[in-house]
């Protein structure tokens, strides 16, 4: 029983590495797909994978919801705020309203500089529910730093 989740595992990661973007783009807007799908975000200097999160709405692709992390929203920006406040040692959500905008966008250029993404893009007929068991199933493989 054991070889057979070892198996299961190794043909997962083939699979994984198989539909994995080759090359990873830039933090931008302008670079990330406007499909549904699971993003990989890497270090630039170290290639080291720190995040592996999901668009899995029908209305929300990768370039949507990555974008949430370039952004001021409060909203959807939790690999942001933990670069704020990992990276950059700021508080990510302060009373003092100029101060926390001061630490979002100190956050949002440090993310630019400094991270790249890889992504699997799928189809519009795969559901949502797959979507996020693939999400799982890349974390739980890889186990990058800035997911729980």
């Amino acid at each position: 029983m054991n070889n057979f989740f070892i198996e299961v595992s190794n043909k997962t990661l083939e699979i994984i590495n198989k539909q994995l973007s080759e090359k990873a783009v830039a933090f931008d807007r302008n670079c990330m797909p406007e499909k549904r799908g699971v993003y990989f975000i890497y270090e630039i200097q170290s290639k080291e994978l720190v995040y592996i999160g999901c668009a899995h709405a029908k209305n929300r692709n990768i370039k949507v919801r990555c974008s949430q992390y370039l952004g001021t929203s409060k909203k959807g920006a939790t690999f942001r705020n933990k670069i704020i406040k990992d990276k950059l040692g700021l508080n990510p959500i302060l009373k003092n309203k100029e101060k926390n905008e001061a630490a979002i966008m100190a956050g949002i250029k440090y993310i630019k500089a400094n991270y790249e993404l890889k992504f699997i893009t799928v189809e519009e007929e795969i559901s949502s529910s797959q979507i996020l068991l693939l999400e799982r199933s890349c974390i739980t493989k890889f186990n990058p730093k800035y997911n729980d």
